[in-house]
């Protein structure tokens, strides 16, 4: 047993050195916010083998610098931490070994913006990204945290994607806006619903479209011709974390 709890410390306290590398508290209360959770979600770990969904222990808003990407608004009431550089090592890897520069990039359900920032890095000034994001307090941080890094090349879209326009409810569970849904259980929110379609009817190609919606992934694609007009070269649906964070 004992070998056990120890291996399972070692593999967390790694993944957590090598995230606090990257990622920043700009103030002293923002960085011993994070360390409190890295502390906390090491232990709990250790002990049941479990990885906790990511958020701060205290609340408030915080700042954070993310090495090689710029500065980020986290919410300490919030999972915001998917912002934690690496966290999805797979889509992560995939989404920056196929965007170049001037290619359009899709973020559908951007959340708080990660990889719409990494995405604008790479596409440069020639190219472009949609940052999809139904949950209207989550887009607003998505935008400010666009705003923060000087992304000109990212169109943010308070929308959730589906196969029909019109309204939709999501559910959100508490402090839980990253998996909000249209299948889980939660606090209803309605949000204006749109297709990928009418959002992108002005581009003529569209290199990746990233889907992160937590389980309506199908509902998306389902009325969607970008692939078959060959406007789309690559999809990534994110139905399942590829990595566990």
């Amino acid at each position: 047993m004992l070998p056990r709890f120890i291996t399972r410390f070692v593999s967390r306290l790694f993944v957590w050195l090598r995230m606090l590398r990257a990622f920043k508290g700009l103030t002293l209360r923002s960085e011993l916010n994070l360390l409190l959770f890295a502390l906390y979600d090491v232990l709990f770990y250790t002990i049941s083998g479990a990885a906790l969904n990511p958020r701060l222990v205290l609340e408030g808003i915080f700042l954070f610098k993310i090495k090689g990407l710029g500065i980020a608004v986290v919410r300490g009431d919030a999972d915001d931490l998917y912002l934690l550089p690496g966290r999805e090592g797979d889509v992560d890897a995939f989404i920056k070994s196929r965007l170049r520069e001037g290619v359009v990039f899709v973020d559908v359900g951007a959340n708080v913006g990660y990889y719409t920032l990494v995405a604008s890095k790479l596409v440069g000034a020639t190219g472009h990204i949609y940052a999809i994001e139904p949950v209207p307090s989550t887009a607003v941080i998505l935008m400010v945290n666009a705003k923060l890094n000087g992304c000109g090349n990212v169109i943010v879209r308070k929308v959730a994607t589906w196969y029909t326009r019109g309204k939709l409810v999501l559910k959100i569970s508490v402090s839980a806006y990253g998996y909000a849904s249209v299948v889980r259980e939660g606090t209803s929110v309605t949000v204006d619903a749109s297709t990928l379609d009418d959002i992108l009817r002005d581009e003529a190609s569209i290199h990746l479209i990233k889907i992160d919606v937590e389980g309506a992934e199908l509902e998306v694609l389902r009325v969607l011709k970008a692939c078959s007009t060959g406007r789309a070269t690559w999809f990534l649906s994110c139905r399942e974390m590829l990595a566990k964070f």
